[in-house]
């Protein structure tokens, strides 16, 4: 759990892919209103729908900026139909959680990548 902990801490501490991205070709927001989190995230994707480039900003806790740090990391070379593919488990796993996560912290967990399948969700209806 401390290799964890301390996992968690320095991502949230010096998370990657963070700061703005003016020519991204997606954009979206969230907040958990339960917390406080909120994020946003911008999206560079290519004419063959892969990801080229993942900027992100925001407040929030530890779990939540950790989690969106590693998978702003995760995205890159990706294709937006994989993105999408990504569950709970899938965010569980960028740290080595299980099932036991606290049921309050889920959305901590998942608040980015509900950020951007929703991003992704409105690109493809268009």
């Amino acid at each position: 759990d401390e290799i964890y902990a301390q996992l968690l801490l320095d991502a949230a501490k010096h998370p990657a892919n963070y700061g703005d991205l003016p020519s991204a070709t997606l954009r979206g927001e969230q907040v958990n209103a339960s917390c406080g989190d909120h994020l946003q995230v911008a999206l560079q994707i290519d004419d063959t729908r892969v990801i080229t480039e993942v900027k992100w900003h925001g407040e929030g806790c530890v779990i939540s900026k950790a989690h969106m740090s590693a998978l702003s990391e995760q995205l890159i070379g990706k294709k937006i139909e994989q993105v999408m593919q990504l569950t709970k488990q899938d965010m569980l796993q960028l740290f080595g959680f299980d099932e036991t996560l606290a049921p309050g912290r889920e959305k901590c967990l998942m608040i980015g990548l509900v950020t951007v399948q929703k991003m992704i969700a409105r690109y493809l209806e268009n």
